[in-house]
Parts: structure tokens; sequence; C-alpha cells
């Protein structure tokens, strides 16, 4: 779309062929695109589909970015993936815990970013939280960092929050460290919401999601990244799609659920 106003410049179908399937209780397509663009000085780079093993793979594809003309297309059906976000490291387009594609052809190499577990939340739908795993103490979904800090928002359960699950949004120190002990926690505090999408921009967070307990519609909050400050509030008519935040010019972009795409300026 165009920054200016909104407008439509271009569209692009990433589903490799048509298809449906049943999903949530709904018709959907085997290729949804995973959360928001990767986007570069003169392309824009992401991934459409659901699993490496289903419906003939994902696909992930370059485009121009004032065109949307195909640069190049790389289809991915082995290798037990499951399609994620894009990211860049040193030079080539790679998946946060998959495979790596060249920037300029697409040609299939190896990411380098797995971790022990992502740093996912991978505790969130699970019967246990992992008591004794070494690697426990920083995880979340979904993780953004800046130079100096990690922030995050994760689950916790009954036993962990006191009786009742809530969900919890923190920041802790970036440098690494073998003592789960010395975590650097710089804050943490409770939200009402299961974030889908979170971004900061200078000091500020922005976090958004559905409300918790659950309720119809969305909540987008803004917060201080040095202590966690609530510093607004907005009631949306749907939730942000996973990542579905962005930030330019002083102004914050939500892409919803319900297909619209909603703009907050500084007032």
């Amino acid at each position: 779309m165009r920054a200016a106003d909104g407008a439509l410049v271009w569209t692009f179908d990433a589903a490799p062929r048509e298809g449906r399937i049943v999903a949530y209780g709904q018709f959907e397509s085997p290729w949804p695109v995973v959360g928001s663009v990767l986007a570069e000085t003169d392309a824009v780079y992401f991934a459409a589909g659901r699993h490496a093993e289903a419906d003939g793979g994902f696909v992930v594809y370059g485009l121009r970015g004032d065109t949307g003309a195909l640069l190049w297309k790389r289809t991915v059906a082995r290798g037990g993936w499951q399609c994620d976000l894009l990211m860049r490291l040193d030079g080539r387009i790679v998946m946060s815990s998959g495979p790596g594609f060249e920037r300029t052809d697409g040609a299939l190499g190896r990411g380098r970013t797995a971790t022990a577990v992502s740093l996912l939340d991978w505790f969130h739908t699970a019967d246990i939280r992992g008591d004794g795993w070494k690697y426990r103490n920083v995880y979340g979904k979904p993780l953004i960092f800046d130079d100096k800090r990690i922030y995050g928002t994760r689950f916790e359960d009954r036993r962990e929050s006191g009786g009742r699950e809530s969900f919890r949004l923190f920041t802790a120190d970036r440098e690494a460290t073998v003592n789960h002990k010395k975590t650097g926690w710089v804050w943490s505090r409770g939200v009402p919401i299961r974030v889908s999408a979170m971004l900061k921009a200078d000091s500020r967070l922005v976090v958004g999601g559905a409300p918790h307990p659950r309720r119809a519609g969305g909540l987008l909050w803004t917060l201080s990244a040095d202590d966690g400050r609530r510093l607004s509030e907005h009631m949306l008519s749907s939730p942000p799609v996973y990542d579905g935040l962005a930030t330019a010019d002083g102004r914050v972009y939500v892409s919803s659920q319900e297909g619209k795409v909603f703009c907050f300026g500084r007032k």
C-alpha cells in the first residue's frame, strides 16, 4: 500500500494453487502468509504455508517492493520444518529455526538461528512447565530485542501465578549467561492480553492481541520500555494477526484478523 494514504498499489496471490482445508472451524487456504513480510531496500520476502510435509510444502518468495514482480520462488517440501517468520542474517534470508535462502535467487541453504527450543514458549499448551530445564529462565512468544535487552511475553499457569492462568510481559538483559540464577531481569508485569504482536519504538513497547480472559475484540497497549508502565490502551474490533504491528513516522499500524488496517498517531 502507498504509505501516504493507504491506497492499494499491488497485490500478490501467494498460494501455489487453488485449494481449501478446514482449520479452526472454517475453510482456509493451506498456504497462509505467515506474519508480516521482511522488507529490504528494494525487495520483500515472505513465506506461505503451514509445514514442509503438508499440502506439498510451504513456499518462500522474493518480490520487488515497488511493483510486486516475482524475483524468485522456492518450495520447501521436506525436512520437517514448520513454516515460520523470515529474518535477515549475514546477507541471507533465514527462517527462525529452519532453512536459509540466498537473497538473490532463493537458493536453499541451512539456517543458523536454531536454539535449544527456539526461545519460543513451547510450554504454553503443554501439561508441564519445564521445571529443572536449564533454558527455562528466558522463554516467550513472541520475543523481540534491541542492542541491550530482550522483551517478551509468556504464559503462566495456575501454579506460577497463584491460582489462575495469566500472561506476563517481561524485559531481561540480552547478555547471555550460563547460570539461570543470574538472569538480568529488568522488569516484568502481568497483562490482560494474549499477545500476538509486539514491537519496540524508541523508548516504548507496543503490544496487541486478544483480551484475556477471552472476550470479543482486541487490545492494543503502549508501555514504557524502561519500567513497563502502561501509557495508553486502545480497544480494537478484532485482534491483530500474528506479528501484525508496524511503525513508521511516529505512527503505529495494526493489521487485524478481520482484514482491516488501523493507523494510530501520537494523540
